[in-house]
């Protein structure tokens, strides 16, 4: 096919779909960004989890005098017990790769540093902190291990395991993944049903041209090339945008503000953000110009 005649019927048929083209690029920016962001937070995520893994700890708290009754019916703990404890988390080894004993003085300081100011602190006093131990894990996955064996011993009050609350927040930064998949995917629908539209008004209005092409011979792709140059051209400028959009929210956003202010998190780099847009954009690429192939071999009827 002659270049010249090629982008002359690519720009007609712009021109005459501008409206629903501009649509296409408005919901392509959207859903490629989304798709884009969808991709970045679960990089970030798993980014999150292996941070935090890296120091989630099990502490075991020790029954003190004023432990309540149902939790410490025999009262304070005793040497005995504290052995006891001690040899059950060696027999855990190497689940667990090292535990620490916390008295009552070092809790007490632990405690006054997070709530230094507080009406909470001004009246705590150091026997009313609990003796504990703090367990590190080789496989913090595993933590319900540890805790089921250490629970039920004599002399522990209760034992806490911070996997159970970062469990809780990635289930809810899985739902926040899911939320915008959903988003996105729903974009390219209406990307999809833009597209389709879009290139029925296009045969139409071109539908002398096409006629004039197919008694001189046309072949069928020599038909259809100009429609899906049209879909690409506008899931392309889309894709641009919405490559746009990215940087700027990770320069801006992530750079800018989360990386100075959250420093004891890792967040995604460029590299991780090349890769989405790379795959956001191809597959707004690939999507438009299946649904303009497909959509024109069955309006067109060539």
């Amino acid at each position: 096919m002659n270049l010249r005649f090629l982008t002359s019927e690519v720009a007609t048929g712009l021109r005459r779909t501008f409206t629903l083209t501009l649509a296409i690029i408005i919901t392509s920016t959207i859903a490629l960004t989304m798709l884009a962001l969808s991709l970045l937070v679960r990089n970030q995520v798993e980014l999150i989890e292996q941070k935090l893994y890296e120091k989630v700890e099990i502490t075991v708290f020790l029954c003190a005098e004023i432990s309540p009754a149902n939790l410490c019916p025999t009262g304070e703990i005793s040497v005995t017990e504290k052995n006891q404890i001690q040899a059950t988390l060696n027999s855990l080894k190497p689940l667990v790769t090292e535990y620490s004993f916390e008295t009552r003085e070092v809790a007490f300081d632990r405690f006054i540093q997070q709530f230094q100011g507080s009406a909470v602190a001004a009246e705590a006093t150091a026997d009313q902190m609990p003796e504990s131990y703090r367990v590190s894990m080789a496989d913090p996955e595993q933590y319900k291990i540890v805790v089921d064996r250490v629970k039920n011993l004599a002399g522990v009050e209760y034992v806490q395991d911070q996997q159970a609350v970062l469990d809780s927040l990635f289930i809810s930064l899985g739902y926040l993944q899911i939320g915008a998949i959903a988003i996105a995917a729903l974009m390219l629908l209406v990307v999809v049903v833009l597209t389709i539209n879009t290139m029925r008004i296009a045969a139409f209005s071109r539908r002398t041209e096409i006629a004039i092409m197919r008694l001189v011979g046309a072949s069928k792709s020599a038909i259809r090339l100009p429609f899906v140059i049209e879909a690409a051209i506008a899931a392309a400028i889309g894709a641009l945008f919405a490559t746009g959009l990215i940087a700027a929210f990770q320069y801006w956003v992530v750079e800018q503000l989360l990386v100075t202010t959250v420093e004891f998190l890792d967040f995604v780099t460029w590299n991780e953000v090349f890769v989405s847009m790379a795959i956001s954009a191809a597959v707004g690429l690939l999507l438009t110009s299946l649904v303009a192939i497909v959509s024109i071999r069955r309006y067109l009827k060539v």
